[in-house]
């Protein structure tokens, strides 16, 4: 109970911290030209219709946490070594665009499993320009993925809406109707819904928070899909012309349909961000995760070690 209160005094003191300067902040990862100028803009192929921009990221994850029921022989701390290419391609416009992005998230190396998990997503996105500096957007995302016990693919189509904050900032609404299917199961479908605010306090500091509810894909058996809530927030400071320290914190539940699991997720840790150049990044991060849990099994504490090299071309 001492460990559990701890972390519950830092994750409170955490959000306090970030509820005084602000009431919160944001969804995606900003630019780099967001942080360090236009000397840092990501690189594209441009033509007079289309914008492309490439991205290859090789992260090593190290992790102490060592399950109640693993099998014999991986018994061991895991080491996952993952490769995630990327690619977006969109109509060039000021205002409105249409776009499509494409990618997968593969395991190159794992001590834990014999069979790799991998996952790609097709999506389509728009934007169109509202009077008042604001925006609709529209996405359409079909997700593939396998793990070593089992598959599932899910359709998501969402609608949204970004608008600006009298702050260097903006709030982001969306939301949309989601499908899951599994081969050995039924479908599983549900509305889903999410709020992010973003901030830039200072030149050199900004502000992320967010919070969605939705379902996630499983390979869990019995269960067609996660009724998921998740929420977290984050702080990223510029230290150095090329290299960001952050803080990001996180809670997570998942109820499992179609079985009687729920797990609950509580992370925190810092993060350093080094850019070597406009193309070439390096993150190197460090989590400390709590997972509570209806099965007493299930629950453990694990510290995570994350390396990633991030490039764009």
């Amino acid at each position: 109970m001492e460990e559990k209160s701890g972390v519950y005094r830092y994750l409170l003191t955490f959000l306090l911290f970030l509820a005084l300067p602000c009431n919160a902040a944001a969804q995606s990862a900003k630019p780099l030209s967001y942080w360090l100028g236009s000397g840092y803009d990501v690189p594209e192929v441009r033509t007079e219709v289309f914008t492309i921009a490439p991205e290859i990221k090789l992260g090593i994850d190290c992790s102490d946490n060592i399950p109640i029921d693993a099998p014999p022989g991986k018994n061991t701390a895991e080491m996952t070594i993952v490769m995630t290419p990327e690619m977006t391609i969109r109509s060039r416009g000021p205002a409105h665009f249409l776009g499509i992005d494409i990618g997968f998230n593969s395991d190159i190396l794992t001590t834990r499993s014999a069979e790799p998990d991998i996952n790609s997503h097709v999506s389509l996105n728009g934007r169109m320009a509202l009077p008042g500096q604001s925006f609709l957007t529209g996405r359409i995302r079909i997700r593939s993925m396998h793990e070593g016990n089992g598959g599932t693919e899910s359709l998501r189509l969402g609608i949204g809406t970004v608008l600006p904050l009298n702050l260097d900032g903006s709030v982001k609404l969306w939301g949309g109707h989601m499908d899951r299917e599994r081969e050995d199961l039924n479908d599983i479908s549900r509305l889903w819904c999410g709020l992010s605010v973003d901030w830039k306090a200072t030149t050199l500091t900004c502000f992320q928070v967010r919070a969605e509810t939705s379902v996630e894909e499983t390979a869990m058996a019995g269960s067609p899909g996660i009724g998921t809530f998740d929420a977290r927030a984050r702080v990223d400071h510029q230290v150095l012309e090329n290299l960001l320290a952050g803080v990001n914190v996180q809670y997570k539940n998942n109820d499992y349909k179609g079985i009687d699991i729920t797990d609950q997720y509580l992370d925190f840790g810092p993060r350093l961000t080094y850019f070597w150049n406009r193309k070439i990044s390096v993150e190197a991060s460090h989590t400390y995760r709590q997972k509570d849990s209806n099965v007493e099994k299930r629950q453990y504490t694990e510290n995570k070690f994350d390396l990633a090299i991030n490039g764009k071309f």
